[in-house]
């Protein structure tokens, strides 16, 4: 495997964005990118790792894309804290009131005030509300309250 690393640091009026990539060839025709980069800005700071394979193109001679994953953390001015990653459509926006599951940028379910909110759930084996208990025997077909 041989590698090549790179790091630089980029100051606008608006942003400070750190990063450092890593470029590996682990195949004669493939090639990784491996990074990170931390961007501050006067609204959030943002963490970034990214990941991009790609591979030689038998025909030119060019490098092709195929396949570039990004996760990210980042910290907002309005106190909450934002997980996600690129190749998936859940995140997690974490507030100092508030625990939001997001799909697609939208709220699915969160916790606030000791109550969990959800349109839909699905319980396999057992809910408990206050001293009353329900448990799916294990052939599945018979609920025993408690």
């Amino acid at each position: 495997m041989v590698g090549d690393a790179v790091s630089r640091i980029r100051m606008t009026d608006e942003e400070i964005v750190s990063t450092i990539m890593e470029s590996s060839r682990y195949q004669a025709d493939k090639e990784a990118l491996i990074g990170s980069a931390v961007q501050q800005t006067t609204s959030n700071l943002a963490v970034r790792f990214n990941t991009i394979e790609a591979q030689q193109a038998v025909v030119d001679g060019k490098m092709e894309t195929i396949n570039n994953v990004e996760s990210w953390f980042k910290f907002n001015n309005d106190g909450t804290f934002d997980i996600g990653k690129s190749d998936s459509p859940f995140s997690v926006k974490l507030g100092t009131e508030k625990l939001q599951f997001m799909k697609d940028d939208k709220e699915m379910a969160y916790f606030q005030n000791n109550t969990l909110y959800n349109t839909a759930a699905e319980i396999s084996n057992r809910l408990k509300l206050g001293n009353f208990t329900i448990t799916v025997t294990d052939d599945g077909d018979t609920l025993v309250w408690n």
